[in-house]
């Protein structure tokens, strides 16, 4: 769904607003599924 340029907040949404979730989708955002989550929703939120 990201590849089709939909927004992060409606993947996450449609797949459930958890910690875990948003935290995976944040990491593939940026292109890096190794990075320990919270480090990735920093990098992500940076961007924003």
């Amino acid at each position: 769904m990201l590849k089709a340029k939909v927004p992060v907040h409606v993947v996450a949404g449609l797949l459930g607003h958890t910690p875990a979730v948003l935290m995976k989708v944040y990491a593939h955002v940026i292109g890096d599924d190794r990075v320990e989550g919270i480090e990735a929703l920093r990098r992500a939120l940076v961007h924003v």
